[in-house]
């Protein structure tokens, strides 16, 4: 029996995929490719940094990095298992909405759609995995109308596989957020928190979801050994 959830979220993507065949082949898992990259890129000033040159790239004059302490509703959400993701959270705002060359660069590890432009000063690719020092399951929000899902455990959002390890919402109008209402408070798409500046439902907003519990800590995939 299909989630009636899946069902719902299902009617925000396009197009379909089918595999045949019996899977063979080399790979890589990603969560150890990521494990890897967090190795050569150590949790500093690196993060904020790359943060600052991915809106640098895009563009962007504004952006904004917001502390969310709160915990929000578990109800309307995209699955069970996103509960864990529905407490303290880092985001960052920027006033640049993605392009889809954008989008197409930042699923790419370690090459970024920024590569060829001379005025880029840093790029989607390797670099922005540093988030995966605090955070499973990186999101964003863009052009108010457009949600994208990391999800490199396909733990977290239905639809999400090796092959596709995330999930892409388009069109997201008012009954997407009446039936995901509790996502709309943690993308601080409702109600305003103390301070908050303006402009938060246009743009792009990254949202991480902080890996603060043991419990967490101990599941992920990611985080290297020495650290747990």
């Amino acid at each position: 029996v299909k989630p009636i959830r899946s069902e719902f979220l299902n009617k925000y993507v396009t197009g379909s995929q089918e595999f045949g065949g019996i899977a063979f082949g080399q790979r890589e898992t990603l969560t150890q490719r990521i494990k890897n990259i967090l190795r050569d890129y150590p949790l500093d000033v690196t993060l904020v940094k790359e943060l600052l040159q991915n809106a640098d790239d895009a563009k962007a004059t504004k952006m904004c990095v917001i502390l969310d302490k709160r915990e929000h509703g578990k109800k309307r959400i995209p699955s069970q298992k996103w509960e864990e993701l529905q407490g303290p959270a880092l985001l960052v705002w920027d006033d640049a909405n993605f392009t889809e060359k954008d989008i197409e660069g930042i699923q790419k590890l370690g090459l970024g759609s920024k590569r060829d432009d001379s005025e880029s000063i840093g790029q989607f690719g390797i670099g922005f995995n540093v988030v995966y020092h605090i955070t499973d399951c990186p999101s964003f929000i863009t052009g108010g109308n457009t949600l994208c899902v990391f999800d490199p455990h396909c733990y977290y959002i239905p639809g999400a596989n090796v092959s596709n390890p995330g999930r892409r919402y388009d069109n997201l109008e008012e009954d997407f957020w009446v039936g995901m209402s509790d996502l709309r408070n943690a993308y601080l798409q409702d109600e305003p928190i103390p301070n908050q500046p303006s402009g938060l439902q246009t743009g792009s907003l990254f949202r991480f979801p902080l890996r603060y519990t043991k419990q967490q800590i101990l599941k992920s995939e990611i985080i290297p050994d020495k650290v747990k």
